[in-house]
């Protein structure tokens, strides 16, 4: 494989607007064949060009990370609110008659009156 043959491809995979090995994952994910075949050419474009696109990985999708990052703050939200919620039963609880006028509806202490 010519030099200006290799340069081209690596400038053509850059233009795929991600890196190659997330638009493998892609297809991997659409058609297997389809990704069989796109390795077979990346085998034999390394083989004869010297040109490997395996290390330019991007990581997750895009917003991917930022969707991850998002569902464990929730999850760590909700792991504290129920935490809060069972101390707040406790003491409501220990009061024992002067407790007895809240309530708990939809996960918030509220006066009994109001209901």
């Amino acid at each position: 494989c010519s030099a200006p043959c290799a340069e081209a491809m690596r400038a053509h995979s850059e233009q795929f607007g991600c890196c190659w090995e997330t638009v493998m994952q892609a297809y991997s994910q659409l058609d297997g064949r389809a990704a069989s075949a796109w390795r077979s050419w990346q085998g034999t474009l390394s083989g004869k060009c010297g040109v490997s696109f395996q290390r330019d990985s991007c990581g997750d999708s895009a917003g991917e990370g930022q969707f991850r990052r998002l569902r464990a703050q929730v999850a760590q939200l909700r792991k504290s609110q129920a935490a809060s919620a069972a101390l707040i039963r406790g003491l409501v609880s220990e009061l024992g008659g002067l407790g007895r006028d809240l309530c708990e509806l939809q996960g918030e202490w509220v006066p009994c009156a109001s209901l």
